[in-house]
Protein backbone atom coordinates (compact mmCIF):
# COMPACT_ATOMS: atom_id res chain seq x y z
CA UNK A 1 0.00 0.00 0.00
CA UNK A 2 3.08 2.28 0.97
CA UNK A 3 3.78 1.56 -3.18
CA UNK A 4 0.56 2.13 -4.18
CA UNK A 5 0.35 5.75 -2.09
CA UNK A 6 3.41 7.24 -3.79
CA UNK A 7 3.15 5.90 -7.00
CA UNK A 8 -0.83 7.28 -7.43
CA UNK A 9 0.40 10.61 -5.81
CA UNK A 10 3.66 10.49 -8.36
CA UNK A 11 1.81 9.51 -11.49
CA UNK A 12 -1.31 12.04 -10.88
CA UNK A 13 0.87 14.85 -10.26
CA UNK A 14 2.87 13.77 -13.58
CA UNK A 15 -0.23 13.62 -15.46
CA UNK A 16 -1.29 17.19 -14.50
CA UNK A 17 2.05 18.84 -15.19
CA UNK A 18 2.19 17.12 -18.52
CA UNK A 19 -1.21 17.59 -19.62
CA UNK A 20 -1.55 13.67 -20.53
CA UNK A 21 -5.17 12.45 -20.11
CA UNK A 22 -6.08 10.95 -16.27
CA UNK A 23 -7.70 7.37 -16.13
CA UNK A 24 -7.85 7.37 -12.21
CA UNK A 25 -10.68 5.41 -11.93
CA UNK A 26 -9.51 2.38 -14.03
CA UNK A 27 -6.43 2.29 -13.18
CA UNK A 28 -8.05 2.17 -9.23
CA UNK A 29 -9.44 -1.39 -10.10
CA UNK A 30 -6.11 -3.13 -8.71
CA UNK A 31 -5.69 -1.03 -5.24
CA UNK A 32 -9.06 -1.82 -4.34
CA UNK A 33 -9.16 -5.32 -4.89
CA UNK A 34 -5.58 -5.47 -3.02
CA UNK A 35 -7.08 -3.79 -0.45
CA UNK A 36 -9.99 -6.50 -0.27
CA UNK A 37 -8.05 -9.35 0.08
CA UNK A 38 -5.85 -7.81 2.37
CA UNK A 39 -8.50 -8.07 4.55
CA UNK A 40 -9.51 -11.34 2.95
CA UNK A 41 -6.40 -13.20 4.14
CA UNK A 42 -5.71 -11.27 7.60
CA UNK A 43 -7.94 -14.79 8.39
CA UNK A 44 -5.91 -17.62 7.52
CA UNK A 45 -8.35 -20.45 6.52
CA UNK A 46 -9.26 -17.94 3.66
CA UNK A 47 -5.61 -18.72 2.41
CA UNK A 48 -7.08 -22.24 1.81
CA UNK A 49 -9.99 -21.29 0.51
CA UNK A 50 -7.94 -18.98 -2.24
CA UNK A 51 -5.66 -21.92 -3.09
CA UNK A 52 -8.70 -24.60 -3.79
CA UNK A 53 -10.89 -21.24 -5.64
CA UNK A 54 -7.51 -20.13 -7.65
CA UNK A 55 -6.51 -23.22 -8.59
CA UNK A 56 -9.92 -24.60 -10.04
CA UNK A 57 -10.08 -20.84 -12.15
CA UNK A 58 -6.80 -21.63 -13.41
CA UNK A 59 -7.38 -24.77 -14.50
CA UNK A 60 -10.38 -24.15 -15.67
CA UNK A 61 -8.75 -21.42 -17.91
CA UNK A 62 -6.30 -23.57 -19.33
CA UNK A 63 -8.83 -26.33 -20.42
CA UNK A 64 -10.69 -23.47 -22.36
CA UNK A 65 -7.35 -22.93 -23.95
CA UNK A 66 -6.87 -25.61 -25.25
CA UNK A 67 -10.70 -26.15 -26.33
CA UNK A 68 -10.44 -22.69 -28.15
CA UNK A 69 -7.46 -24.08 -30.17
CA UNK A 70 -9.05 -27.37 -30.81
CA UNK A 71 -11.95 -25.00 -32.19
CA UNK A 72 -9.54 -22.65 -34.00
CA UNK A 73 -11.63 -19.94 -31.57
CA UNK A 74 -9.33 -16.64 -31.04
CA UNK A 75 -11.37 -14.24 -28.11
CA UNK A 76 -9.64 -11.15 -29.47
CA UNK A 77 -10.66 -11.88 -33.25
CA UNK A 78 -14.55 -12.79 -32.05
CA UNK A 79 -14.72 -9.61 -30.36
CA UNK A 80 -13.70 -7.74 -33.29
CA UNK A 81 -15.81 -10.02 -35.20
CA UNK A 82 -13.39 -11.12 -37.18
CA UNK A 83 -13.64 -15.26 -38.39
CA UNK A 84 -10.29 -17.14 -39.15
CA UNK A 85 -9.42 -18.27 -42.20
CA UNK A 86 -6.24 -19.83 -40.88
CA UNK A 87 -5.26 -22.03 -37.77
CA UNK A 88 -4.03 -20.39 -34.65
CA UNK A 89 0.17 -19.91 -33.99
CA UNK A 90 -0.42 -18.64 -30.76
CA UNK A 91 -3.30 -19.71 -27.85
CA UNK A 92 -4.24 -16.69 -26.01
CA UNK A 93 -6.78 -18.76 -24.04
CA UNK A 94 -9.58 -15.86 -22.15
CA UNK A 95 -6.90 -13.32 -22.22
CA UNK A 96 -7.17 -12.57 -25.40
CA UNK A 97 -3.18 -12.64 -24.85
CA UNK A 98 -0.84 -15.20 -25.33
CA UNK A 99 1.64 -14.04 -22.65
CA UNK A 100 -0.85 -13.58 -20.08
CA UNK A 101 -2.25 -17.16 -20.88
CA UNK A 102 1.24 -18.55 -20.65
CA UNK A 103 1.52 -17.39 -17.14
CA UNK A 104 -2.01 -18.64 -16.02
CA UNK A 105 -0.76 -21.93 -17.40
CA UNK A 106 1.78 -21.53 -14.88
CA UNK A 107 0.20 -20.83 -12.39
CA UNK A 108 -2.12 -23.03 -12.79
CA UNK A 109 0.79 -26.39 -12.50
CA UNK A 110 2.05 -24.76 -9.37
CA UNK A 111 -1.01 -24.28 -7.62
CA UNK A 112 -2.47 -27.83 -8.70
CA UNK A 113 1.04 -29.11 -8.10
CA UNK A 114 1.55 -28.00 -4.29
CA UNK A 115 -2.38 -27.42 -3.33
CA UNK A 116 -4.04 -30.51 -4.80
CA UNK A 117 -3.52 -33.28 -2.81
CA UNK A 118 -5.21 -36.71 -3.52
CA UNK A 119 -6.27 -38.81 -1.50
CA UNK A 120 -7.91 -41.45 -3.73
CA UNK A 121 -6.61 -43.43 -7.27
CA UNK A 122 -9.24 -41.59 -9.41
CA UNK A 123 -7.93 -38.02 -7.77
CA UNK A 124 -4.62 -38.92 -8.26
CA UNK A 125 -5.60 -39.96 -12.73
CA UNK A 126 -7.23 -35.81 -12.13
CA UNK A 127 -4.58 -34.55 -10.50
CA UNK A 128 -2.14 -35.90 -13.17
CA UNK A 129 -4.64 -34.69 -16.08
CA UNK A 130 -4.85 -31.23 -14.48
CA UNK A 131 -0.65 -30.92 -14.18
CA UNK A 132 -0.50 -32.05 -18.27
CA UNK A 133 -3.18 -29.78 -19.55
CA UNK A 134 -1.57 -27.25 -17.96
CA UNK A 135 1.32 -27.94 -19.18
CA UNK A 136 0.42 -28.26 -22.77
CA UNK A 137 -1.79 -25.23 -22.04
CA UNK A 138 1.46 -23.11 -21.95
CA UNK A 139 3.08 -24.93 -24.60
CA UNK A 140 0.76 -23.80 -27.10
CA UNK A 141 1.17 -19.84 -26.24
CA UNK A 142 4.93 -20.71 -28.03
CA UNK A 143 5.89 -18.08 -25.35
CA UNK A 144 9.42 -17.64 -25.06
CA UNK A 145 9.17 -16.26 -21.40
CA UNK A 146 6.46 -18.94 -21.04
CA UNK A 147 9.15 -21.99 -21.74
CA UNK A 148 11.68 -20.27 -19.69
CA UNK A 149 9.43 -19.70 -16.24
CA UNK A 150 7.52 -22.98 -16.69
CA UNK A 151 11.06 -25.18 -16.75
CA UNK A 152 11.93 -22.97 -13.81
CA UNK A 153 8.91 -23.74 -11.82
CA UNK A 154 8.93 -27.21 -12.66
CA UNK A 155 13.12 -27.51 -11.07
CA UNK A 156 12.03 -25.28 -8.16
CA UNK A 157 8.99 -27.46 -6.78
CA UNK A 158 10.39 -30.59 -7.70
CA UNK A 159 13.81 -29.42 -5.95
CA UNK A 160 12.92 -30.59 -2.50
CA UNK A 161 13.18 -34.34 -3.83
CA UNK A 162 16.76 -33.72 -4.83
CA UNK A 163 19.13 -35.73 -2.17
CA UNK A 164 22.64 -35.54 -2.07
CA UNK A 165 22.99 -39.31 -3.85
CA UNK A 166 20.54 -37.58 -6.94
CA UNK A 167 22.31 -34.70 -6.75
CA UNK A 168 25.29 -36.16 -7.83
CA UNK A 169 23.43 -37.53 -11.02
CA UNK A 170 21.91 -34.73 -11.96
CA UNK A 171 23.96 -33.46 -14.03
CA UNK A 172 23.21 -36.47 -16.77
CA UNK A 173 19.62 -35.92 -17.12
CA UNK A 174 20.29 -32.20 -17.10
CA UNK A 175 22.75 -31.79 -19.79
CA UNK A 176 20.22 -34.88 -21.68
CA UNK A 177 17.79 -31.76 -20.64
CA UNK A 178 19.54 -29.52 -22.26
CA UNK A 179 20.30 -31.29 -25.52
CA UNK A 180 16.64 -31.50 -25.68
CA UNK A 181 15.75 -28.30 -25.78
CA UNK A 182 18.55 -26.74 -27.84
CA UNK A 183 17.16 -29.36 -30.36
CA UNK A 184 13.72 -28.80 -30.01
CA UNK A 185 12.94 -27.56 -33.98
CA UNK A 186 15.02 -30.79 -35.36
CA UNK A 187 13.28 -33.02 -33.14
CA UNK A 188 9.87 -31.42 -34.09
CA UNK A 189 10.35 -31.13 -37.68
CA UNK A 190 7.74 -34.11 -38.67
CA UNK A 191 4.77 -32.01 -36.42
CA UNK A 192 2.75 -29.90 -38.60
CA UNK A 193 3.67 -26.36 -37.26
CA UNK A 194 3.05 -22.90 -38.97
CA UNK A 195 6.67 -20.52 -39.53
CA UNK A 196 5.46 -18.60 -36.49
CA UNK A 197 5.02 -21.37 -34.43
CA UNK A 198 8.32 -22.67 -35.80
CA UNK A 199 9.90 -19.44 -35.26
CA UNK A 200 8.94 -19.58 -31.60
CA UNK A 201 10.48 -22.94 -30.50
CA UNK A 202 14.03 -21.34 -32.80
CA UNK A 203 13.71 -18.41 -30.74
CA UNK A 204 13.89 -20.53 -27.42
CA UNK A 205 16.53 -22.20 -28.83
CA UNK A 206 18.65 -19.15 -29.25
CA UNK A 207 17.78 -18.38 -26.12
CA UNK A 208 18.59 -21.46 -23.93
CA UNK A 209 22.36 -20.98 -26.08
CA UNK A 210 22.90 -17.85 -24.83
CA UNK A 211 22.75 -16.62 -29.06
CA UNK A 212 21.13 -13.45 -28.21
CA UNK A 213 21.62 -12.12 -31.14
CA UNK A 214 19.24 -14.14 -32.64
CA UNK A 215 16.50 -14.15 -30.25
CA UNK A 216 13.27 -12.40 -31.96
CA UNK A 217 11.91 -10.24 -28.78
CA UNK A 218 8.58 -9.58 -31.22
CA UNK A 219 9.21 -6.15 -31.36
CA UNK A 220 9.64 -5.48 -27.69
CA UNK A 221 12.77 -4.22 -28.03
CA UNK A 222 11.55 -1.43 -29.99
CA UNK A 223 9.23 -0.43 -27.96
CA UNK A 224 11.43 -0.72 -24.97
CA UNK A 225 13.42 2.16 -26.88
CA UNK A 226 10.71 4.70 -27.31
CA UNK A 227 9.69 4.12 -23.69
CA UNK A 228 13.35 4.80 -22.95
CA UNK A 229 13.01 7.96 -24.60
CA UNK A 230 10.20 9.34 -23.03
CA UNK A 231 11.68 7.94 -19.47
CA UNK A 232 14.63 10.27 -20.42
CA UNK A 233 12.72 13.03 -21.13
CA UNK A 234 11.21 13.07 -17.67
CA UNK A 235 12.99 10.24 -15.15
CA UNK A 236 12.26 11.70 -12.06
CA UNK A 237 8.38 13.30 -12.75
CA UNK A 238 7.35 10.69 -14.95
CA UNK A 239 5.26 11.39 -17.47
CA UNK A 240 1.44 9.98 -16.33
CA UNK A 241 -0.73 7.29 -15.33
CA UNK A 242 -1.06 4.21 -17.88
CA UNK A 243 1.73 6.56 -19.71
CA UNK A 244 3.68 2.88 -20.30
CA UNK A 245 0.84 0.37 -20.97
CA UNK A 246 -0.19 3.30 -23.52
CA UNK A 247 2.48 3.15 -25.02
CA UNK A 248 2.96 -0.89 -25.19
CA UNK A 249 6.20 -1.29 -23.08
CA UNK A 250 5.46 -4.72 -22.39
CA UNK A 251 8.12 -3.91 -19.38
CA UNK A 252 6.21 -3.70 -15.68
CA UNK A 253 9.53 -1.84 -14.25
CA UNK A 254 9.66 0.22 -17.17
CA UNK A 255 6.18 1.02 -17.19
CA UNK A 256 5.94 2.04 -13.58
CA UNK A 257 9.08 4.52 -14.07
CA UNK A 258 7.62 5.92 -17.23
CA UNK A 259 4.01 6.76 -15.33
CA UNK A 260 5.59 8.31 -11.94
CA UNK A 261 8.91 8.13 -12.05
CA UNK A 262 12.02 7.13 -10.40
CA UNK A 263 10.82 7.27 -6.95
CA UNK A 264 7.91 4.81 -7.21
CA UNK A 265 10.24 2.61 -9.23
CA UNK A 266 13.08 2.35 -6.38
CA UNK A 267 10.14 1.82 -3.85
CA UNK A 268 8.60 -1.67 -5.98
CA UNK A 269 12.11 -2.71 -6.31
CA UNK A 270 12.47 -2.70 -2.30
CA UNK A 271 9.09 -4.37 -2.31
CA UNK A 272 10.30 -7.16 -4.49
CA UNK A 273 13.94 -7.23 -2.20
CA UNK A 274 11.46 -7.66 0.58
CA UNK A 275 9.80 -10.40 -0.74
CA UNK A 276 12.94 -12.30 -1.39
CA UNK A 277 14.49 -11.97 1.93
CA UNK A 278 11.55 -13.05 3.71
CA UNK A 279 10.79 -16.12 1.44
CA UNK A 280 14.51 -17.19 2.58
CA UNK A 281 13.28 -17.33 6.06
CA UNK A 282 10.44 -19.69 5.21
CA UNK A 283 11.04 -23.68 6.07
CA UNK A 284 12.86 -25.17 3.28
CA UNK A 285 9.67 -27.28 2.34
CA UNK A 286 7.73 -24.33 1.68
CA UNK A 287 10.11 -21.89 0.09
CA UNK A 288 10.40 -23.09 -3.69
CA UNK A 289 6.49 -23.37 -3.77
CA UNK A 290 7.11 -19.22 -3.02
CA UNK A 291 10.36 -19.17 -4.64
CA UNK A 292 8.62 -20.68 -8.29
CA UNK A 293 5.34 -18.12 -7.60
CA UNK A 294 7.78 -15.05 -6.88
CA UNK A 295 9.93 -15.52 -9.71
CA UNK A 296 7.66 -16.01 -12.15
CA UNK A 297 6.48 -12.72 -11.19
CA UNK A 298 9.75 -11.07 -11.81
CA UNK A 299 10.74 -12.68 -14.94
CA UNK A 300 7.26 -11.79 -16.90
CA UNK A 301 7.53 -8.31 -15.47
CA UNK A 302 10.17 -7.95 -17.90
CA UNK A 303 7.62 -9.02 -21.13
CA UNK A 304 4.31 -7.63 -19.74
CA UNK A 305 3.08 -4.71 -18.25
CA UNK A 306 -0.04 -6.54 -17.03
CA UNK A 307 1.17 -8.07 -13.69
CA UNK A 308 0.53 -5.41 -11.44
CA UNK A 309 -2.74 -3.75 -13.14
CA UNK A 310 -4.75 -7.27 -13.60
CA UNK A 311 -6.87 -7.98 -10.89
CA UNK A 312 -6.65 -11.83 -11.46
CA UNK A 313 -2.45 -11.76 -11.28
CA UNK A 314 -2.85 -8.91 -8.14
CA UNK A 315 -4.27 -10.82 -5.88
CA UNK A 316 -1.87 -13.61 -6.50
CA UNK A 317 0.84 -10.89 -4.96
CA UNK A 318 -1.24 -10.37 -1.84
CA UNK A 319 -1.69 -14.47 -0.93
CA UNK A 320 2.21 -14.78 -1.80
CA UNK A 321 2.64 -12.16 1.05
CA UNK A 322 0.55 -13.35 3.60
CA UNK A 323 1.12 -16.77 2.97
CA UNK A 324 5.23 -16.24 3.60
CA UNK A 325 4.01 -14.50 6.87
CA UNK A 326 1.90 -17.47 7.76
CA UNK A 327 4.46 -19.93 7.22
CA UNK A 328 7.29 -17.77 9.07
CA UNK A 329 4.52 -17.43 12.18
CA UNK A 330 4.01 -21.13 12.13
CA UNK A 331 7.88 -21.50 12.52
CA UNK A 332 8.05 -18.63 15.17
CA UNK A 333 5.97 -20.56 16.88
CA UNK A 334 7.34 -23.83 16.59
CA UNK A 335 10.16 -22.48 18.20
Amino acid sequence: MPYFFVFFIMATIASVVNDYQLALLSSLVPVIFTLGFLSYFRFSENLRMFEIVVTIAFSIANIFLIYFVIINFDYDFYLKGIQLSYGLDRAQGIYGDANNAAFVGILGFIFVYKCFTPKTKVQSVLKISLLAMSAYATFLTYSTTGFVVFIMAFVLLNFKHITKTRLLLLPFPLVGFYLIMTNLSSLLAGVDLNPRQKEKILNFENLLKLDLDNVNTSGRDKFVEKLMEYIYESPLLGNGLDFGAHHHGHNTYLSIWADAGIFPLLLFLVLLFKYLERIFIVNYADRFYALSIFLGFCLFMLSLQTIINQPYLMVVFVYLAYYIDNKIKEQQAII
